[in-house]
């Protein structure tokens, strides 16, 4: 319902996650995944760029509302294959600082960042 699916994003507002582990599907080596929500948009970071959309949650399936816009550089298979997961949408399942999202095989594994400095609120 949509009441789940805003008190997930509320809940998610504001922080940092980072990939600890992904299955079924390799990351480029070294690299990990960091996603960020703020102000209701996801920025995805495959560590080549930052890949930003406003979020779309359903239930508890999160998808990029249009396609992020990306810089060409860098890691562009691995970017490609990130806006095309959160295109299709990832579920979703919050525990604590631990995040995991899942979409068909593929499982990534996150926890959340240490608080970076918080910017003064405008």
């Amino acid at each position: 319902s949509a009441g789940v699916a805003d008190a997930l994003l509320a809940s998610l507002d504001g922080r940092t996650f980072v990939s600890t582990s992904v299955t079924g599907h390799d990351l480029v080596e070294g690299s990990t995944l960091s996603v960020a929500f703020e102000d209701g948009r996801v920025a995805v970071n495959g560590g080549g760029n930052v890949q930003g959309s406003q979020a779309v949650l359903e239930g508890t399936t999160l998808r990029f509302a249009n396609p992020p816009i990306s810089t060409r550089v860098g890691l562009q298979a691995q970017d490609d294959w990130i806006s095309e997961i959160f295109l299709s949408g990832v579920d979703v399942a919050l525990e604590g600082p631990d995040l995991t999202l899942s979409t068909g095989d593929v499982t990534i594994e996150l926890a959340e960042a240490p608080e970076e400095q918080t910017q003064e609120e405008g």
